[in-house]
Order: C-alpha cells, then structure tokens, then sequence
C-alpha cells in the first residue's frame, strides 16, 4: 500500500526534519545509547519542553521516545526497540533526568506495553532489549500497562540467540486483551523481530489509508 517514500538521513533529535508532521504509526530501532547535545536550547522545543527533563548526552534513548510521542496523532500508536536499561535507570527523587522522562511518560498514559526480549538477539551487541508499545488512545485502559516477559523464549545459538515463531506467538497471546490484538502490518519493516511480533499494529478490523502517515526511523 505504500508507495511514496520520503527518506531522510539525519540528525532527527538535533534537528526535527518532520516540522508539525504527525503520524498514525511508527517503527523504531534508534542507536542504543547514543551520544546527542542535550543542549538547553531543547528545554523550549515541543519535543521536549513538557517533560521538564533532557535525555542525558551519552543516553539519548528517551529522547527519541519523546520525539515520537511529539509527532503521534489523536490515534498515533509507536513500537520502538530499546536497551533494557530504560526500564531502570536513574531515580525520581533525585531529579534524575531519565527517571523523570519514564515517570511522566507513564503520567501520560501512552505507555500500551512493555516487551522485555532476550540477550543476544541481534548482531553488535549482546545486551538484553525491550520494546515499548504506545498508543495516544487508550479506549478506556490507560490505567494499564501490560508487561510480557519474553526474556527466557528463545533457541540459543552459537553467536546470536534465534526468536522462534513459536516464541513471537507465545508474545502475540500474551498481548490478547478484551477488545485488541497486537499484530503488525506487513513482514519486511526495519527491526525483524518488531515485524514478527506485532504482524499488525492495528486489530483485524483496522487498516492504513494511504494517505496516512508512516514513520520508519
């Protein structure tokens, strides 16, 4: 269905190519930890101005979360691959900046779910990931958050573990809920094992127009 592709190459958090674009969906698989400016200047920027807090200079995880719920419609839904680390790191009432971006993130309700994967999945780095589900509207859950653990499914391998089919729909029964599957759209995106967990992003009753908006980064 989608046949019109802008593709860019660039500094997406130093310099916001997307303006006031906003999308029904995103996909993510950003540099684990990456070094960014975490300049002041960013504390007046809409991305990151409510949170009150930056993404650290040698973490920038959360502030490519934070991007992507910036650029979320009234009906936006985001998958992003992240190191586990997010899950933990910093302390609340010390002020600590990632600490406090994971709290109002959670104060705002847009996050769906949370998937710990395995170590060893992927090829460069052998630390365990998790994919962070989220969605603008909960449909009257946003009290909720489901955590799937998913750590301990996978065949071992000998450089890098596999997930099996049989493990991603161990994960898609876990995310069964009274109204909503997650699925995903296709079977070739950026992050495999993001395509092969959620085969659609949307129940079976939903689908993309193409005139809406994808957001692969």
């Amino acid at each position: 269905p989608y046949r019109n592709f802008n593709i860019y190459n660039g500094d997406t958090l130093e310099s916001d190519y997307f303006g006031d674009t906003k999308f029904r969906v995103q996909v993510a698989n950003p540099p684990y930890s990456a070094n960014w400016s975490a300049d002041n200047k960013f504390l007046e920027d809409d991305r990151f101005s409510q949170y009150g807090k930056l993404a650290p200079k040698s973490k920038a995880d959360f502030a490519f979360v934070q991007h992507m719920v910036h650029h979320m419609d009234e009906d936006g839904r985001a998958v992003v691959l992240l190191p586990h680390g997010v899950l933990f790191r910093g302390n609340v009432e010390k002020g600590e900046a990632e600490a406090v971006i994971r709290k109002s993130l959670v104060e705002k309700k847009v996050i769906k779910g949370i998937i710990g994967l395995p170590a060893n999945l992927f090829f460069g780095t052998g630390i365990p990931v998790c994919v962070l589900v989220l969605k603008r509207e909960r449909n009257g859950n946003s009290d909720n958050i489901l955590f799937i653990d998913a750590s301990k499914d996978f065949e071992p391998g000998k450089n890098q573990n596999i997930l099996r089919e049989s493990d991603i729909d161990k994960i898609q029964a876990s995310g069964v809920s009274e109204s909503q599957q997650y699925r995903m759209a296709g079977n070739s995106i950026v992050v495999s094992v993001m395509v092969g967990i959620f085969k659609n992003l949307f129940s079976t009753e939903e689908n993309i127009s193409a005139g809406e908006q994808l957001s692969l980064f």
